[in-house]
């Protein structure tokens, strides 16, 4: 079952009135149709790669991190022992 004359002409106000729905309008509102799905699924191609480019990217930077990280701990350490070994014992 597909739309009434009415319907289509109230969307699309494309046709010769409210009572008939000529094939060559809806064949051009489905290939409308047709071009917006193509051009919206070339948007989410194009935005996953962004994203997997994005994650990618973070999970460099994590990786960063937990490097400095253990290199501020590590030079930490170390100059809390010479700190240690350089105060006089009492």
């Amino acid at each position: 079952m597909g739309p009434t004359a009415q319907d289509f002409f109230a969307a699309f106000r494309l046709g010769e009135g409210e009572t008939t729905i000529s094939t060559v309008d809806a064949d051009g509102v489905n290939l409308l149709a047709i071009q917006a799905l193509e051009r919206r699924t070339q948007d989410l191609v194009a935005l996953r790669e962004h994203v997997a480019t994005l994650e990618r990217q973070n999970e460099q930077l994590r990786a960063e991190l937990v490097a400095l990280q253990r290199e501020i701990v590590e030079r930490l350490s170390r100059l809390e022992g010479t700190a240690r070994t350089a105060t006089p014992a009492r």
